[in-house]
């Protein structure tokens, strides 16, 4: 199942240096329609779910280079949907991977991140992993990589199968980006400064590092949206909070950079 978990609104309240689950799809939902799927080499043929019943078991994503029918040369994307990693940091991406028939293993694959869901951008960012060949990598097996420290905003994760032909597949479960880095609130308050809090009517937010807000917006500890305001770049906001009810909610300040959030209390 396809979880876009923990948003940084969420995280406001943990404990330092807590490792957060950004994103996970572990395919137990039994469909990937949620993903972007590229079939380059324009074959017809592309990455499907499956549901393997006989060991290794699992429920993933497979990718062919051989069918019933023949062989195939397969150039294959599966793109994840946005993952919002706000001002980036410390980030770990991590998937387990197997090639299915230990007889015709020699499979290929690589792994791009971009910001946007296309087979163009990620071949222009271009790999951050490849493995040339999966010979004897016929159980699930995990891999894990640091995602580059300059990555910010939403990011897209993609898996590209290619250059190699007439072996069988290769599948892919368990597909989690984790942020390791400090929690919310004291990454919030090194870029962030937000005032008086409690507050009763109005929220002054100012940056710390010059960078430009683009927006703020304030949701309940539900979720919910209650308020939102443009603020045209500049460094420097007021935002009325007289009309909320009294309680805790989540501020999230939005630049070019990305976005954090931090816990507010309305009295």
């Amino acid at each position: 199942m396809k979880k876009l978990l923990l948003s940084l609104a969420v995280l406001a309240g943990l404990s330092a240096n807590a490792q957060t689950t950004l994103f996970l799809d572990d395919f137990e939902d039994g469909a990937i329609t949620d993903w972007t799927l590229v079939d380059s080499d324009g074959d017809g043929f592309n990455w499907v779910a499956v549901n393997m019943t006989a060991a290794p078991i699992y429920k993933g994503m497979r990718s062919a280079s051989w069918i019933t029918t023949g062989a195939l040369t397969p150039d294959n994307f599966a793109i994840t949907p946005g993952i919002d990693v706000g001002f980036g940091g410390n980030l770990t991406l991590s998937w387990d991977i197997v090639s299915r028939d230990a007889s015709w293993d020699a499979e290929n694959y690589s792994v791009y991140v971009a910001d946007a869901n296309t087979s163009a951008a990620m071949l222009a960012a271009g790999p951050i992993f490849s493995e040339t060949t999966l010979d004897g990598v016929n159980v699930m097996t995990p891999r894990s990589i640091t995602l580059p420290s300059s990555l910010s905003g939403t990011i897209y994760i993609g898996f590209r199968h290619y250059g190699v032909t007439d072996q069988f597949t290769i599948d892919i479960d368990n597909v989690k980006v984790v942020d390791n880095g400090l929690k919310t609130n004291d990454f919030f308050s090194k870029n962030f400064a937000v005032y008086p809090n409690p507050a009763s009517s109005v929220l002054n937010i100012a940056s710390k590092t010059n960078s430009n807000i683009n927006g703020l917006e304030i949701t309940d500890l539900n979720g919910r949206v209650v308020k939102t305001q443009n603020a045209d770049g500049i460094t420097a906001a007021q935002m009325n909070i007289s009309e909320l009810n009294a309680g805790v909610y989540f501020l999230k300040v939005t630049t070019a950079e990305g976005s954090l959030s931090t816990k507010i209390v309305k009295k």
